[in-house]
């Protein structure tokens, strides 16, 4: 039981770290219309903290159907881009910091198992843009930094490499670069590099925690978790760190933004009493923070939202890497 409230507490760490209404914009509380909304989001839910599953739902928050069934946890699921597939983690080796990235069909079925490190975590997968690599996170080096592999588990490639802390990747939209957070400079910042690791360079510069990037579909901007007023709330920026702009505003968490198919929307996970009061929700928002609706509303707790496709990107070849 003392592991379990470990995990539960080291995962809504990362969660913040690497992770409610702008003024005109209504109170947040649900009491909007949500759109038809293209796509599907995957999310993880804990059950009474005994274990964590993963879960889907339509766009509009209906049709909520668990993937998963085990008794260990299985988090922060991520698309692949044609829809097929979702990766995600899980703790179900057995051991307590035995964290493995894991991949299986859209369905639930064909659950695979891609990395194999004893005792370390691999975490937080992202996909390539053309389905064929993930990029994720690891402490197999006494350190969390970035590593990248084929979307079969082969060719693990570290991508940095130094004595902070390196996590959250997210790839562009058009395979040329992923975005990161890092604690390199004191205090938790978002970087960019270019898809091999070179180039690493500093978005946001503040001396407070940013986190969980998280590109928009067209590659133009960029959401972001930030304690700078105190809490933690959404923000927007463009690409380059410029434009830096706070889309929610409350006394709660939220954490984990993610872009809807068509950049209108962003769904994200919150800790408000309005809603299930004492757990976190999946909402979603219109891309400058209007229109703040609950998705979720439930006993449990949902996090790491992740919208799943609605159309096939075009690729612009000036934005990939030779």
């Amino acid at each position: 039981m003392r592991n379990l409230y470990l995990i539960r507490a080291l995962l809504l760490g990362f969660i913040l770290v690497c992770s409610c209404t702008v003024p005109g914009c209504g109170d947040g509380d649900g009491d909007g219309d949500v759109d038809i909304f293209t796509g599907r989001i995957a999310f993880h839910s804990y059950q009474w903290w005994n274990d964590s599953e993963i879960f889907v739902m339509d766009a509009d928050g209906s049709n909520q159907t668990q993937l998963t069934f085990n008794n260990d946890f299985d988090t922060f699921p991520a698309w692949s881009p044609d829809g097929d597939r979702i990766a995600f983690q899980s703790n179900r080796e057995g051991y307590y910091g035995d964290w493995e990235i894991f991949v299986m069909d859209a369905d639930g079925e064909n659950q695979t198992q891609l990395t194999f490190n004893d005792y370390y975590a691999d975490w937080f997968p992202a996909w390539s843009p053309d389905g064929s690599r993930i990029a994720f996170q690891s402490y197999r080096d006494g350190d969390w930094e970035i590593f990248v592999m084929d979307d079969d588990g082969e060719n693990q490639t570290q991508l940095t490499d130094n004595d902070n802390w390196d996590g959250y990747p997210a790839w562009s939209p058009y395979g040329g670069h992923i975005a990161f957070c890092s604690d390199r400079d004191g205090d938790h910042e978002i970087f960019v590099m270019d898809a091999y690791g070179r180039n690493q360079t500093p978005l946001t510069f503040n001396d407070d925690g940013d986190g969980s990037p998280a590109w928009s579909p067209d590659g133009s901007r960029i959401a972001f978790t930030s304690d700078r007023d105190g809490d933690w709330e959404i923000f927007v920026m463009d690409a380059d760190g410029g434009n830096q702009k706070q889309l929610t505003d409350n006394r709660s968490g939220n954490s984990s933004p993610t872009w809807s198919p068509d950049g209108g929307r962003i769904a994200f996970s919150a800790f408000r009493d309005s809603v299930s009061p004492g757990d976190w929700e999946i909402f979603v928002m219109d891309d400058n923070g209007c229109n703040q609706i609950p998705l979720t509303d439930n006993t449990s707790y949902d996090l790491g939202p992740d919208w799943g496709p609605g159309y096939l990107p075009y690729y612009h070849p000036w934005d990939l890497v030779d």
